[in-house]
């Protein structure tokens, strides 16, 4: 299975623009022959410590990723802030190609070192989801850090994808 890492110079806090700038990149992914595509971490937004704000969009880019999973016939990671208890979360989500959600994940280690952790709150589990045959596990940025995260899904995984702001 081929993948691709979709990287773009994002707006800030402009969900419209930057889903207008990533859409021509899942293109070109796809006809290069991509199979699973991963957009960065609050692709959607940027890595915006504005939670309040940003948090409103999780929705409309949920329903966006579905659409473009569908529309091109692939798997797609993107990564967004929503709602959560008690702070919203950085989370991600795996559409597929009918465009159905096939994974949600929420971030489990803020980066503290940036103050995320003062702006949202970990989530509390790894989810894998098969693509295409391929045992897949998307983590978010700060995470990476953490070996036990990994150790604790390896004998259930294929692939780490590891998707970063």
């Amino acid at each position: 299975m081929r993948v691709a890492g979709v990287q773009f110079d994002l707006a800030w806090e402009d969900p419209a623009e930057n889903f207008r700038r990533a859409a021509p990149l899942l293109e070109r992914a796809t006809t290069s022959g991509a199979r699973l595509v991963a957009l960065p971490e609050m692709f959607n937004t940027g890595f915006s410590m504005n939670a309040k704000n940003v948090l409103r969009h999780a929705e409309e880019t949920r329903a966006w990723l579905a659409a473009q999973a569908m529309r091109l016939q692939i798997h797609l990671i993107g990564g967004y802030a929503e709602a959560g208890e008690p702070r919203p979360k950085n989370a991600l989500s795996l559409m597929g190609p009918e465009g159905c959600e096939l994974l949600h994940y929420q971030k489990l280690h803020p980066f503290s070192l940036a103050g995320e952790d003062q702006h949202f709150s970990g989530g509390s589990q790894v989810a894998t989801a098969t693509v295409e045959g391929v045992r897949v596990t998307p983590v978010i940025c700060y995470d990476l850090r953490f070996p036990e995260l990994f150790r604790s899904v390896v004998d259930r995984t294929n692939l780490f994808v590891v998707i970063a702001n």
